[in-house]
């Protein structure tokens, strides 16, 4: 294994500390990117290292064209133990992605404050030098997992990102997102019309390309052709940002499948709400068909209790109650740099 000091943190080395009132205090602090699914596996990962080094966890969610939605209109709250603030303007400065377009000032501050930073270059990168240094059949995972526990340990520390940095605890995802009260109704309007046969079904489109190719349409309606010859009465509850997929299949299978009439929308509150709907109906169907390279659908079966299968062509479809979180586990548009 290659010692920590082989990869660059962004630690702050030749510059003066700016004095502040807590200085003294070590707290992880995590910014969240990309979508909702994104930002889901990155706050369990940081809460999950967060509890295995003890160190206070605050979480910033901040709206952006990716996902234009408040945290409170998606999810109730945290436990006390995690901060998470929407919006916080008054760390905007400090805790935000260090660009060429903001002169890379938030990195100057952080390197000025003592604040080591990460992001998910620096994630992909250790992941990679540790791919290349590791014996063959080496548990790539648990080693990244090891290096994030050194950097978190005994610093001010701040990550932002999107991936699936540290390995979450079993059933969290359950324990921890839990949607407001009035999208836990809107979910309840859809899951129960559910019946035992009901299959759901995400199919991911429009900019993943990874997605369209490896899980094409074709392998789906393949899929489903079989889940009607296994179950006669099969019915489908169909995700998709699609619209023409949606009716497609509304033509091939004329009276068996569920879908919202609305075109998927990241860029409003409504549309963002309308995606953890979805989302969480997904993983209530008692089986599930969902996109490789999609985190929505690796997020819906990590929520599932039932049968999840990935449609993917070249290989066998992997059923289990968890996805195979190893292929993507770094998967993430490269969206920032601290």
């Amino acid at each position: 294994m290659l010692p920590v000091s082989s990869f660059t943190y962004h630690y702050p080395h030749r510059l003066s500390p700016m004095p502040s009132s807590d200085h003294n205090r070590k707290r992880m602090t995590l910014l969240p990117l990309g979508g909702l699914a994104n930002r889901m596996r990155a706050i369990l990962s940081a809460i999950s290292l967060s509890d295995d080094t003890g160190t206070p966890l605050q979480i910033i969610w901040r709206t952006d064209p990716l996902l234009n939605c408040p945290f409170r209109q998606l999810f109730q709250p945290f436990a006390p133990e995690v901060a998470l603030v929407d919006n916080n303007t008054a760390s905007a400065v400090t805790f935000a992605p260090s660009r060429r377009l903001n002169g890379h000032i938030p990195g100057i501050v952080r390197r000025l404050r003592h604040i080591a930073s990460m992001n998910d270059k620096d994630i992909i990168r250790l992941r990679t030098a540790l791919h290349s240094a590791s014996p063959a059949g080496a548990d790539i995972p648990e080693l990244v997992a090891r290096q994030m526990r050194h950097f978190a340990t005994g610093n001010n520390t701040f990550i932002a990102s999107g991936l699936n940095f540290y390995p979450p605890k079993s059933h969290a995802y359950n324990d921890w997102f839990r949607p407001t009260p009035q999208l836990a109704d809107s979910i309840n309007d859809i899951t129960s019309k559910f019946t035992p046969h009901t299959v759901a079904v995400h199919i991911r489109r429009t900019d993943n390309a990874q997605s369209i190719a490896q899980s094409p349409l074709q392998a789906f309606i393949d899929a489903m052709r079989n889940d009607i010859a296994l179950r006669p009465h099969t019915d489908f509850f169909l995700a998709t940002d699609d619209q023409g997929v949606k009716a497609q299949l509304n033509a091939l299978f004329p009276g068996r499948i569920t879908t919202s009439p609305t075109p998927a929308n990241r860029h409003s509150p409504e549309g963002i709400r309308d995606a953890l709907t979805e989302m969480y109906a997904l993983s209530k169907a008692p089986y599930f068909h969902g996109s490789y390279y999609s985190a929505f659908s690796d997020i819906a079966m990590c929520l599932s209790k039932g049968k999840c299968d990935v449609v993917r062509v070249g290989a066998d479809a992997h059923t289990a109650n968890l996805p195979d979180m190893d292929e993507n586990y770094f998967f993430v548009r490269d969206m920032t740099t601290v």
